[in-house]
């Protein structure tokens, strides 16, 4: 893709806390007792325990068309479930990953590097400033509704033009 050099390629990726997409709650009772006989690291592939263990609770209704429960569950899926054990995580949250900045997405890919997540967009640049959704970040909290760690951190997420 050529660049036009007069125009900036700009922007920023942020994730406004205020902005949820959907809640999940974790049942840790569940959950733990499935560690005894299993190794929470493997429950990706077992959709009927994953259903039992993680409840999309509330769906924002501004995101309702935005994506159905069950590629919820693919994210869901990738989660870490041995650290969400450990770390006692009573709910995840989804937020969007917004770019903002002169620009647009032409085309967006996502993979998975072991335990890394990231999405490569390749961007095409325009004067308008507009903000873009690229990305979802989820947030873990315990019960105390203390944060904890994201499960998929913002900076794991690469933009190459």
């Amino acid at each position: 893709m050529k660049l036009d050099l007069k125009k900036k390629l700009n922007g920023i990726l942020q994730v406004d806390l205020k902005t949820w997409m959907w809640k999940i709650q974790v049942d840790l009772q569940k959950l733990s007792s499935y560690a005894e006989t299993s190794d929470p690291r493997f429950l990706g592939g077992d959709l009927a325990s994953l259903s039992e263990i993680y409840t999309v609770s509330e769906i924002n209704t501004v995101f309702s068309d935005h994506m159905g429960v069950a590629t919820i569950f693919d994210d869901i899926a990738s989660f870490p479930h041995d650290q969400i054990l450990a770390k006692g995580v009573s709910y995840i949250i989804a937020y969007p990953l917004i770019f903002k900045g002169n620009f647009s997405i032409k085309h967006l890919e996502e993979r998975a590097a072991g335990k890394l997540k990231y999405a490569r967009a390749r961007l095409d640049v325009y004067d308008k400033d507009q903000d873009r959704e690229i990305g979802i970040v989820y947030a873990m909290f315990n019960e105390n509704n203390e944060f904890i760690s994201f499960t998929t951190p913002p900076d794991s997420f690469l933009l190459t033009i």
